[in-house]
């Protein structure tokens, strides 16, 4: 996702200066190479300078946006970090897909100098590292970008939102303003329960069957594939969510298992033509 981010920006910012900082040094030569970041760093020092290699001054100090592409857990420690980093007034957004949790942790404290405004680029696939980014992925998708609601104490000031929502329209064709309690009920249905899905269903099957598989199994559980350091933080940030829709999923599988238990021709008709039409209208 940070590959692919940096890719979009030098495109849709040309004259923008990019910074790049990851632990992963050859993911940083190689969009430093391709041109997508200007300068990369491995790690935050201490007091006002980051290092990698050399020990210099660091102009990323005054960026004006920050883009957090960690996985979710490492979100209240990055922001720490930046909050005693960057200058009074920097603009941080994100790319997680939990807003619920850190939002509520941002919300119990002060930051002197930076302004969170949350965001959830939906785009991507299984495939990870910095050799299957690309500047189009973001155009394939679309962003949420969350607003706190009235009476909350986070209360993101307008101006930075807005600010924070343009950048992300330039890079997705579509942005949906959100709470955060709304997005991670969307999510958890439409994102998070199908790669749990995903996950029973190449489980459930036995491996000597594996090697028949088909075009149809590879699509079903494509998502099964994702890297399990990024998705288990991503359960267990949703979990609210994930549970209740884990108990509707297993009744209707309850309801399947038993129209074929019971030979019922006419309720799994139903049920497979009322899935059909719904999988149809989203073509």
């Amino acid at each position: 996702m940070g590959g692919s981010l940096a890719a979009a920006c030098r495109k849709k910012f040309p004259k923008a200066y990019i910074t790049g900082i990851s632990r992963d040094t050859q993911a940083l030569r190689f969009a430093k190479k391709k041109g997508w970041i200007h300068e990369s760093y491995s790690k935050f020092g201490k007091g006002d300078r980051l290092f990698f290699r050399n020990t210099r001054p660091n102009p990323a100090r005054f960026s004006n946006l920050v883009i957090l592409c960690t996985p979710v857990e490492t979100f209240p420690k990055y922001l720490t970090l930046l909050d005693k980093f960057f200058r009074p007034g920097t603009l941080v957004t994100d790319v997680g897909s939990v807003k619920g949790e850190i939002l509520n942790w941002c919300a119990k404290r002060r930051f002197k100098n930076i302004q969170f405004v949350g965001a959830h680029p939906v785009a991507g696939s299984h495939l990870r590292g910095i050799k299957a980014a690309r500047p189009d992925l973001y155009e394939q998708g679309f962003t949420f970008v969350v607003k706190a609601e009235k009476g909350d104490r986070l209360g993101n000031p307008s101006v930075p939102f807005f600010q924070v929502k343009k950048f992300w329209e330039k890079i997705c064709p579509r942005v949906i303003e959100t709470s955060a309690d709304e997005h991670d009920k969307i999510v958890s249905a439409v994102s998070h329960l199908p790669h749990a899905a995903a996950v029973a269903l190449i489980l459930s099957i036995s491996a000597k069957y594996l090697k028949y598989a088909g075009a149809g199994f590879f699509d079903t559980t494509r998502i099964a594939a994702g890297h399990p350091s990024i998705w288990l933080p991503i359960f267990l940030a949703n979990r609210k969510n994930m549970i209740k829709d884990l108990k509707i999923f297993e009744r209707t599988l309850t309801y399947f298992r038993s129209f074929l238990e019971k030979g019922q021709k006419r309720s799994l008709l139903k049920m497979l033509e009322g899935a059909s039409t719904r999988r149809h209208k989203l073509s």
